[in-house]
């Protein structure tokens, strides 16, 4: 799987089904959840066992660019769905955000995608997103990254395995954390500064 520089890619156990009636013979429709609010995943364990989770915190996606992303197999290749034809629709609900998507039935590739994810072969969702620079912060007592706005949401994606697994996304999410310290220890210099500075008069 392809990784695009500056995007985290994050994944959810089950969630997608394709639906048995279908109400239009020239559709198929398929459903799932991508994203799941509150959710505690583990993104890496280091060398000594201790591991590193995130959450994505309700209200992560409000203000979100959601204006036009896709559906595809992987993060790669095929476009199946996207909003900007409105064969794409996600649904933000107070605990998870839902997906809906209209595959042709005249298209094979739609055929046969509906038809892995009706047999089980592809079960899990993923979605790949652009944090807000200031939109996450780092809990150290809990050990985890917490996901407060999303910037940009560019695909939900139909996957084999959770992506979080992938050592590129580990060293990613390892950036994030380190960058978030680096910040949150510069804030605290200045603000030293500024007391120390007032103390001079």
């Amino acid at each position: 799987m392809p990784i695009v520089e500056g995007r985290q890619y994050r994944s959810v156990l089950g969630g997608l089904s394709a639906e048995a009636q279908q109400q239009d013979s020239s559709q198929l429709v398929i459903t799932g959840t991508p994203i799941v609010f509150g959710s505690r995943a583990p993104l890496w364990e280091d060398a000594d066992g201790k591991k590193t989770y995130e959450v994505i915190e309700r209200g992560a996606l409000d203000g979100a660019d959601m204006s036009d992303f896709i559906l595809n197999v992987e993060h790669q290749g095929r476009v199946y769905a996207r909003t900007r034809n409105k064969s794409l629709s996600l649904t933000v609900t107070p605990v998870d955000a839902q997906m809906r998507a209209l595959l042709d039935s005249n298209d094979e590739g739609h055929r046969q995608l509906y038809n892995d994810i009706k047999a089980g072969r592809l079960d899990r969702m993923s979605f790949s997103f652009r944090v807000d620079p200031d939109g996450y912060i780092f809990d150290e007592a809990a050990s985890t990254l917490r996901v407060l706005r999303v910037k940009k949401l560019y695909d939900v994606s139909a996957v084999a395995f959770p992506v979080y697994d992938d050592t590129s996304i580990t060293a990613r999410s390892a950036f994030l954390v380190e960058d978030y310290r680096k910040r949150t220890l510069e804030q605290r210099k200045r603000r030293a500064r500024a007391l120390a500075y007032t103390y001079t008069f």
